[in-house]
């Protein structure tokens, strides 16, 4: 499945510069920098004929650096936490989980979905069900990136939100001259 544009291989070649390793199921970019380039991408649910959870993927360097900070502060448990002490924020978190998991599936074919059903049912099981990052627990929290990644691709995620507000920003602050940019070019 192609989604992009003329511009779809430089967009491939810069997304493969900022993660640097080699990506398959890359369909477009769904958010940009100012600067313009991918922040976060959308990848098909299937790579090498299994299921991958990633529906958004966060390649900004720059944003990759501040939330592996920030998990290693603990961010995730303390969100976890939040989320199991309020009700509201964990049918949220709940709806959030399934929409993602509903997008994921909307992207396979007919042909893909009878194909997996016959041959491989937990592989669609998984494509259907997983939520975010992969959760199996709509109240689960497995990574960071994926929310911050799903967020700010336009979707309604507490976990995105509440990341997002602990960020000092979401892009690069020191125009083009910023170490994280080199990553991109």
């Amino acid at each position: 499945m192609y989604l992009g544009g003329s511009g779809y291989l430089k967009d491939l070649e810069i997304v493969r510069k900022q993660i640097r390793k080699r990506i398959s199921g890359f369909l477009k970019v769904s958010r940009r920098c100012r600067w313009g380039y991918p922040q976060v991408i959308m990848c098909y649910p299937l790579k090498e004929g299994k299921p991958f959870p990633t529906l958004y993927w966060l390649t900004c360097p720059y944003l990759n650096k501040c939330i592996g900070e920030l998990e290693s502060k603990g961010v995730i448990l303390s969100l976890a936490k939040k989320v199991q002490d309020d009700i509201g924020i964990r049918r949220r978190l709940e709806r959030a989980n399934n929409e993602y998991a509903r997008m994921r599936f909307s992207l396979l074919s007919d042909s893909i979905k009878e194909f997996l059903r016959e041959k491989f049912p937990s592989y669609l099981e998984s494509i259907r069900d997983r939520g975010i990052g992969g959760v199996s627990s709509t109240e689960g929290i497995k990574c960071l990136h994926a929310h911050l990644a799903y967020s700010l691709a336009g979707g309604e995620t507490p976990v995105g939100e509440e990341v997002l507000k602990l960020l000092p920003s979401v892009e690069c602050l020191d125009s083009p001259k910023c170490a994280m940019i080199e990553s991109c070019r």
